[in-house]
């Protein structure tokens, strides 16, 4: 049986958790940095965060490209999945 793990749509996927999260009380800038800016300050936010563990798995089931989700960044989700042996359904499949 292989490790590879397919991902669905977005809408599937819970996302009860997201209002009880220490961003909701926190400017999404921060957790949105430009190119080049640092993620360190909304990661020190994520670390007192409760639902912290369900933000990163959110992020690693639907791929999410951008900002800072669970207290990681882009880069560093990028390696989980691979390292996890997440595989991307295309669009077309997703809906």
């Amino acid at each position: 049986m292989s490790n590879i793990i397919s991902i669905g749509s977005r809408r599937e996927v819970d996302q009860d958790w997201k209002d009880e999260g220490l961003c909701a009380e926190t400017s999404p800038d921060l957790f949105f940095p430009g190119k080049g800016e640092p993620t360190t300050p909304a990661k020190k936010i994520c670390v007192a965060c409760d639902v912290k563990e369900r933000c990163l798995a959110w992020a690693l089931e639907t791929g999410e490209e951008y900002g800072v989700w669970g207290g990681t960044s882009e880069n560093e989700r990028r390696r989980m999945r691979k390292e996890l042996g997440y595989v991307d359904e295309p669009e077309e499949l997703a809906a």
